[in-house]
C-alpha cells in the first residue's frame, strides 16, 4: 500500500477528450486508479481487481468493464495485475533529487517488465526536465549573487560617504 496522502489530479483533465468520452463508470474508474490507496509516486502499481471491487463497492464484471474502458480510451495500461497510469509524469514530475531516487526505487520493484520499462522510460524524460530546471535555478541565482556583487563594488563604500559629508569637506579646506 501506498504512503502517499494525496495524488495531483489536474483541472484539466475535464476538457480532456480521452476523458470526456468515457462513460460515467469509466470516469470514477480513472480517478480511483489515480488516487486509490496503492498508487504510488510511479503511477504505476499492483491493483488486486478485488481490492478495486471493494474501495468502488462494484461487482468484478462492472470493474473489468470500466478498466477495460478506461485503457481501451489509451488512459491506462493493464497487465499481470499492474496498472499503469498514461503521462502520469506529465502531473506528476520528480520534484528533487531524493524524490527521484525513491521514485526510481518504486519502478525497479515493478514486476511487469513491459511495465516497467515503460515507467522507466517516462520517468527518465521527467528526471531530465527536473534536473534542467534545478540546474537553470542554480545559474539563476549565482548570475543574481555576481550581480549584486558588481553593483556593491560600484557603489561608494561607508568611508567614501563619509569623506564626503559636509563636516569632512570643511575640515579638508
Amino acid at each position: 500500500m501506498s504512503a502517499r496522502e494525496f495524488s495531483k489530479v489536474s483541472p484539466a483533465l475535464w476538457r480532456s477528450a480521452r476523458f470526456a468520452g468515457l462513460s460515467d463508470k469509466g470516469k470514477v474508474a480513472f480517478l480511483y486508479f489515480c488516487t486509490n490507496a496503492h498508487v504510488t509516486s510511479v503511477g504505476c502499481y499492483m491493483l488486486p481487481d478485488g481490492y478495486a471491487c471493494s474501495d468502488l463497492g462494484w461487482p468484478l464484471e462492472i470493474y473489468i468493464a470500466a478498466r477495460t474502458e478506461v485503457a481501451q480510451a489509451g488512459m491506462i495500461e493493464f497487465e499481470g495485475g499492474y496498472v499503469l497510469i498514461d503521462r502520469w509524469f506529465r502531473h506528476n514530475p520528480p520534484m528533487n533529487k531524493d524524490h527521484a531516487k525513491g521514485t526510481m526505487r518504486f519502478i525497479s520493484e515493478i514486476e511487469c517488465d513491459r511495465l516497467r520499462e515503460k515507467s522507466e522510460a517516462a520517468f527518465v524524460e521527467a528526471d531530465a526536465l527536473r534536473i534542467e530546471r534545478e540546474e537553470k535555478r542554480v545559474l539563476e541565482k549565482a548570475e543574481r549573487t555576481t550581480r549584486r556583487q558588481i553593483e556593491g563594488l560600484q557603489q561608494p563604500s561607508g568611508t567614501d560617504r563619509l569623506l564626503n559629508t559636509a563636516y569632512f569637506r570643511k575640515r579638508a579646506t
